[in-house]
């Protein structure tokens, strides 16, 4: 036989062409090699009690990571190694096989190996000769096929950070739950965004807002999900409380708004609420925001509407300085200008605190976040001052 196809024919079943290869492959081997018994069990479904918990291709710390759990994440036991819990892969888990191992979807060669990731990634398992595998060409590497893995590999996970909650079967309950939800927030997120298009009077956002409040209510397994419902429905929220003024102050005919300059109180600073009249215009818009807000049973009063708002207050900083010109629309009778620039940083108004008490000092003001009409600078309402420098 000519020397180079018997090389070759060496090559295709995988044995060693030289010396260097011969040391790899048995590198190779060794790296796959069991190195524990794992002590089956009866198959149970455990809880990730921990975020960013790794789950390992062997069971002890020095071993390559496949990946990190969250508390969001479930798993199925099927047994133990000392300290570690062996795992099923899970389906998002795929191996990687370089191609030309594979000839008409049979393995052509001894101990080829599959990897986590092409060409570097950790060595999962290995198949010999005449083996099935299916697959398809990774996006990654198109000169490695991806594949499933087989129902015997396993992973480890710390036990420390694993707690059973139920037999095998409720895994699969969880992820069908799990994957429901998930639809459903993708779903809610298309169909609200082209509902949001829609002129204002035309959108109906109720069975979506009921929906969200459910999602966030039913998701507590899954924190993540939770959270990403609650920042939907807050998202949702603003959105139309803010096309919906927008929409109103279109309608209304033109006006002059004139606002007047208050009275210079430099020593007093308002800590509570304080019984004083603002000015109407904005008397009027809080009026328009409570009455968006209960519309889309955000809440059920105004005392609610303000309390939830408390809690979502930001500090800013600056200077109050009235806003004096008189125009339509205007997003703040008073604004809030930087020290060190003398430039003004955002509008601000208030039906809560009596903010002509504060004019000429530097502030620190717990504030939220208001439509600023198309103007310059953003604006705020304004919930309490929470101190001055000085």
């Amino acid at each position: 036989m000519p020397f180079l196809s018997c090389v070759f024919s060496m090559m295709l079943v995988g044995v060693p062409a030289t010396t260097t290869d011969a040391t790899k492959q048995e590198a190779d081997q060794k790296a796959v090699s069991q190195e524990y018994v794992v002590c089956p069990c009866d198959p149970f479904t455990a809880k990730i009690t921990k975020t960013r918990v790794r789950e390992r291709l062997k069971p002890h710390l020095d071993s390559p990571i496949i990946k990190e759990l969250n508390t969001d994440d479930s798993v199925i036991v099927t047994g133990t190694v000392d300290d570690f819990y062996a795992v099923l892969p899970g389906n998002e888990v795929k191996g990687y096989i370089y191609r030309s191992y594979i000839l008409d979807g049979e393995i052509v060669g001894q101990h080829v190996n599959v990897r986590l990731e092409p060409e570097t990634g950790p060595i999962i398992f290995q198949y010999n000769a005449g083996q099935k595998v299916t697959g398809v060409p990774s996006i990654k590497n198109n000169k490695w096929l991806e594949i499933a893995l087989p129902q015997d590999v396993r992973f480890f996970v710390a036990k420390d950070f694993v707690s059973k909650i139920g037999d095998s079967s409720l895994f699969y309950t969880l992820q069908n739950k799990k994957n429901e939800i998930e639809e459903r927030l993708s779903y809610i997120g298309k169909t609200t965004s082209e509902e949001m298009k829609k002129e204002f009077r035309e959108i109906k956002l109720t069975p979506f807002v009921t929906e969200l409040k459910e999602l966030a209510c039913s998701s507590k397994d899954w924190p993540a999900l939770a959270e990403k419902a609650q920042n939907m429905l807050k998202q949702l929220e603003e959105e139309y409380l803010q096309k919906g003024i927008a929409s109103n102050e279109k309608n209304e005919p033109a006006k002059e708004v004139t606002v007047e300059k208050r009275d210079f109180a430099p020593e007093v600073i308002v800590t509570k609420d304080e019984d004083f009249s603002a000015p109407l215009p904005f008397l009027e818009r809080e009026k328009k925001i409570i009455a968006l807000a209960l519309e889309t049973k955000c809440c059920v009063s105004e005392d609610e509407f303000y309390q939830n708002e408390l809690k979502g207050c930001r500090e800013i900083f600056g200077i109050v300085k009235p806003y004096n010109r008189s125009v339509k629309n205007a997003p703040g009778d008073y604004v809030l200008v930087n020290p060190k620039t003398n430039i003004p940083e955002c509008f601000i108004y208030s039906t809560k605190i009596n903010l002509a008490k504060c004019i000429n000092q530097e502030v620190a003001l717990g504030a939220v976040e208001r439509p600023n009409n198309n103007f310059a600078y953003p604006a705020y309402f304004v919930m309490k001052v929470e101190g001055k420098k000085g």
